[in-house]
């Protein structure tokens, strides 16, 4: 079964399993960036790309910090910092896990160019003040010719974020694709209506992730 992960950046056991393929279809792009002051309590990490392309760890290390979903939770994990992840992931899972626990106090948001400002809009109604550092972007390639053969004989394309599904159904599909389309969010599957497809929801951290592909195809 040949299986691709849309991700730009690679699952360790999709180096393992010869049956997962790592092929983004957009490029990451460091910012140049700035704390410009300290005036927070809480640092919100809104993506893995967020952690990766962020600058200044040692400034916040006495700050509560927040993570939007398993595989930011995961990435600053292996930076060993220590996070609060609400039981349901996204934006609105978070902001209802800060409101219940009574997280309260200032907050900054780390996050890409273009990045939804939920969170941060939430937390301004709710009285905080919420500032936010882009740190990246994401980059579309200037052609996908060089993908098509890769995508054209895909069983399984797994999409990680909206925007590798918008691009994807943009530059690359055919009506002919024989592939099984997976996403890893409710919003990413939502995109499916837009494009007269069917994509089903799978739980990407799982550890038995091509098992469980198996069981949905």
């Amino acid at each position: 079964m040949n299986i691709i992960d849309t991700s730009t950046s690679v699952r360790l056991d999709s180096i393992k399993n010869s049956e997962i393929r790592n092929i983004p279809l957009f490029d990451i792009k460091r910012l140049n960036h700035q704390l410009d002051h300290l005036d927070f309590e809480n640092v919100i990490f809104q993506s893995k790309s967020s952690v990766d392309c962020f600058d200044h760890f040692k400034f916040i290390s006495e700050k509560k910090i927040f993570a939007i979903g398993e595989g930011t939770a995961l990435a600053l994990k292996n930076k060993n910092i220590s996070t609060l992840v609400p039981e349901k992931f996204g934006s609105k899972g978070l902001i209802d896990f800060i409101k219940r626990k009574k997280y309260g106090g200032n907050s900054l948001i780390i996050k890409g160019a273009e990045g939804l400002t939920i969170v941060r809009d939430e937390l301004v109604n709710l009285g905080y003040k919420a500032s936010e550092i882009l740190c990246y972007e994401r980059e579309k390639f200037i052609s996908y010719s060089h993908l098509r053969a890769d995508y054209d004989r895909a069983d399984v394309i797994i999409f990680t974020s909206l925007f590798s599904a918008e691009i994807y159904f943009q530059e690359l599909f055919t009506k002919n694709s024989r592939a099984i389309f997976l996403g890893i969010s409710q919003r990413i599957c939502s995109c499916a209506d837009k494009f007269d497809v069917k994509i089903n929801q799978i739980d990407y951290f799982s550890k038995n992730l091509v098992k469980d592909i198996r069981n949905i195809i």
